[in-house]
């Protein structure tokens, strides 16, 4: 089935990927004839991003170089427009090649271009819809589905205000939307939205019919196809995919023709599966088989050599379900076995490994079903070998399954459990695998609306500035304007104060000259009270920004809440303690949010681990990395039984440098950056062994304290002047003899140095030492000691934290935590908590 399902999808998105390699390149060869010749520059950029593209569909590698060539000559004749789509093109490109994020810098780059040129401009208007489009795909990509949707509606506004005058302009603007209604649907789709889907597929069938876009007309029915196929509509599907076929056919393109054919007998096939009338059953098997070998046909027109081989191993599984379906009939299975063969021979001509080891799988499973258990385990063994070379995990895991199925049918049992066993093991590391991708998408997720945030934060910022500026400006005129007011207006006293020692006759003029200055006034005053009003508008928008960031504020620190339960999922629960150990307390105080700080436990066997560790940093950053500790320590302990303390973290300082991808080897001229550790973590970790009372310590930079008591018998007049500050007063004593319990506490030293890359790589030291029911163990790390209080603001310090200890070790290990914790407060006071605390303490049983 495995076989089957490969086809089937990839049949859906690879309708406009083929061109034939001959003509490909023929045209690179002509195009490379052409640049030789003396042409200006922007001929030149034109010609390189042609051979770009040519190599696009068979060498990424060629087409980048091409296209930065093609940057370069463009920046040198600055022309905005060309530099734009030029870089647009290379977004494209890594589009293409999975480099997504690369892809939207590209496209920042080229709307920035744009933006500087005139961007009303129809021809850049067409640019911006293409480049919104584009930027919608990497998003999709990366399944940042809101954002995806943002720029492909982003694009589809851009291509609304096109003018429809220009039948050249509106044609290609109307190519942009449909493509944008398209790729909202495959959003659509991923969510499971499938009415919205369909809802945009049609939109966009719609636009190519009435453009006679055949080609494009086609892929709307593939898709709308595939939107009834996941609501298992099968009969709908078909429908669909026949309308595509027959769309195909008329612009006799074979590649589309060739994977809507595969598509058909791909769902007869499971129609066949799913039902359970045989007669149905049977024609659906034959429906299918009639189909692949239709496109076996095609494919073979064109020469395509691995979708034949595909075909063929459709061909060979669906006559394995006809020999099943019909008892095992052994001409049936020969059948099936002659396409499997045909298949395994294409597959080795064209080097296809991995299509090989499959072909070899399909062998090996189908004997099985016939009981030829050596044939099974002899095919089982070929393709091993090949996924061992390659590392397909996946097929490897399919391998071992068929070899226990194998030894099984042999009757031989200890085989078939070593076999299963090892299914079981990569079926574990490809979870693994699984849940470390998670994380990485998760700390890439936020990064990136944290990038986002920062921008909008940037933009805020900015438009406060210049309506400072603005106000700034209109309170300098205002002043001029004043100014200037009551200069006038006292000349016009002088003048009018002058009139009165002149004649009379003139007193009427110099009135009727004052009432026109007012009226001028008049206007100025009502100019002043418009701009007031602006102002108070202005002052409306800043504080209507203020909101904004404050909703923004509220979000991130929703995610950060978030995470938190995200971590505090991963930290071992309370009665996992209760289980191994007779008392126990811990104390876990986050510096933010999120702690750079974890404790963890398990159990192997006899043994229980638990370890306190500080990772580097706190906040998020720190969470990320606690995260990944306890999933290294999971993977250590839990997958390859490791409970040698030392080795543990040996183990576990190789996956923090492999996995951070720190420097092997540190040079002489940087030890003192080698010795400041960026990446890493300190941590204490103890193996417990319950039956002999064995205890292993191993630590890097942490320490671990032990705290044991003696009994003492000691008389009355010996206590003068004796300090009892570690001892605890048994109060059942006589009057002549008083008993204590002696507390002292035993220090084990770490490794001065991280888990991580650093100057000293010696393996960690493994202290083995025998423990005793009632012994206190305190595992911790540096926040509690670092915290800075007390009268004079000082460090705590290791010292007072033994003393501490020791002080109330005759109390219960819960009292001991309350204990510490109103120690903690009334040493910090007012001053704030300087890092993320973690102390776990534990008495053995």
């Amino acid at each position: 089935m495995k076989l089957l399902l490969s086809i089937f999808f990839s049949s859906f998105f690879l309708l406009n990927s083929f061109i034939g390699n001959t003509q490909n390149q023929r045209i690179i060869d002509s195009l490379h004839a052409e640049l030789k010749k003396r042409n200006p520059d922007t001929k030149k950029v034109e010609i390189l991003q042609n051979i770009a593209n040519a190599y696009d569909y068979s060498n990424k590698d060629s087409s980048l170089m091409y296209y930065e060539k093609a940057y370069f000559i463009a920046k040198k004749t600055k022309n905005g427009n060309l530099i734009a789509d030029v870089l647009t093109d290379i977004g494209i490109t890594y589009n293409n090649t999975g480099e997504n994020n690369l892809a939207i810098k590209k496209f920042d780059e080229a709307v920035a271009y744009i933006e500087n040129e005139n961007v009303k401009s129809e021809e850049n208007k067409l640019r911006l819809a293409r480049i919104y489009n584009s930027s919608g795909e990497a998003y999709r990509y990366l399944s940042n589905y809101e954002n995806a949707m943002a720029f492909y509606n982003k694009g589809i506004n851009v291509c609304n205000i096109i003018d429809t005058t220009n039948h050249v302009n509106f044609k290609k603007a109307n190519e942009i939307k449909a493509s944008c209604f398209n790729n909202i649907g495959m959003v659509n789709l991923s969510q499971g939205d499938y009415n919205d889907a369909i809802i945009n597929y049609q939109k966009a069938l719609k636009i190519h019919t009435k453009s006679k876009n055949l080609k494009s007309v086609a892929t709307c029915y593939t898709n709308m196809g595939n939107v009834h196929f996941y609501q298992g509509d099968y009969e709908k599907a078909i429908t669909y995919y026949s309308d595509a076929l027959k769309t195909f056919e008329k612009i006799n393109h074979k590649k589309g023709m060739s994977a809507c054919l595969t598509n058909i007998g791909s769902v007869q096939l499971l129609i066949g599966k799913k039902t359970e009338d045989n007669k149905i059953k049977l024609k659906k098997f034959n429906l299918a088989i009639s189909y692949y070998e239709r496109a076996v046909t095609v494919f073979k027109d064109i020469n395509d050599k691995n979708s034949t081989a595909d075909c063929y191993g459709n061909i060979g599984l669906t006559y394995s379900e006809i020999a099943f379906f019909s008892n095992n009939s052994i001409d049936i299975y020969n059948k099936a076995i002659e396409y499997y063969h045909k298949t395994l021979d294409l597959k080795k001509e064209i080097k296809d490994e991995l299509g090989t080891a499959i072909c070899y799988i399909n062998i090996s499973s189908l004997n099985n079903k016939r009981k030829n258990f050596d044939e099974a385990i002899s095919n089982a063994n070929k393709s091993l070998l090949i996924v061992n070379k390659i590392g397909a995990k996946q097929q490897r895991k399919a391998v071992y399954e068929n070899l226990a199925t194998a030894y099984e049918g042999l009757n031989n049992l200890a085989k078939a459990i070593e076999y299963f066993k090892l299914s079981t093991l990569v079926k574990d590391s490809l979870f693994n695998e699984k849940k470390s991708e998670q994380l990485a998408e998760m700390e890439e997720r936020f990064q990136s609306e944290k990038k986002q945030l920062e921008i909008d934060k940037l933009t805020n910022e900015k438009a406060l500035q210049e309506s400072e500026i603005k106000k700034q400006k209109i309170l300098s005129y205002s002043f001029v304007i004043g100014f200037l007011l009551i200069s006038v207006f006292s000349i016009l006293l002088f003048k009018q104060f002058q009139a009165k020692k002149r004649a009379n006759k003139i007193l009427a003029q110099q009135k009727l000259e004052i009432e026109e200055k007012n009226e001028e006034l008049n206007q100025q005053n009502e100019e002043i009270t418009a701009q007031r009003d602006e102002i108070e508008a202005q002052r409306d928008e800043v504080v209507k920004h203020k909101e904004h960031i404050e909703e923004i504020h509220h979000e991130l620190t929703d995610s950060i809440i978030y995470a938190k339960r995200i971590q505090e999922a991963l930290l071992p629960t309370e009665e996992i303690f209760d289980e191994y150990f007779l008392e126990h307390f811990i104390i876990f105080k986050p510096h933010s949010v999120v702690s750079g700080d974890f404790y963890w436990s398990t159990k192997v066997k006899e043994y229980v681990i638990f370890s306190v560790a500080d990772c580097t940093g706190h906040g998020v950053p720190g969470a990320f990395m606690s995260m990944l500790g306890i999933s290294f320590l999971n993977e250590i302990v839990r997958h390859t039984h490791i409970v040698t303390a030392g080795d543990v973290l040996n183990e576990l300082r190789r996956k923090v440098i492999h996995s951070l991808k720190q420097k092997g080897e540190l040079e002489k001229d940087n030890i003192a950056s080698s010795l400041n550790v960026k990446d890493g973590m300190d941590i204490s970790l103890c193996v417990l062994n319950t039956e002999t009372n064995e205890l292993q310590f191993a630590g890097a930079n942490n320490p671990l304290y032990i705290v044991k008591s003696e009994k003492l018998r000691v008389k009355s007049d010996e206590l003068q002047d004796k300090s009892l500050s570690s001892y605890k007063v048994d109060e059942k004593s006589n009057s002549d003899f008083m008993n204590f319990t002696n507390f002292q506490l035993y220090e084990l030293k770490p490794d001065k140095m991280p888990i991580a890359i650093y100057l000293r790589m010696d393996d960690f030291t493994n202290h083995t030492i025998t423990v005793e029911k009632g012994d206190m163990l305190y595992l911790f790390s540096d926040g509690y000691i670092d915290q800075a209080g007390g009268k004079l603001g000082k460090r705590f310090m290791s010292k007072r934290l033994k003393q501490l200890f020791l002080d109330n070790a005759h109390l219960s290990m819960n009292e001991q935590k309350n204990v510490i914790l109103e120690n903690f407060e009334n040493w910090k006071g007012d001053n704030d908590q300087v890092d993320d605390i973690t102390i776990l303490g534990v008495k053995l049983s």
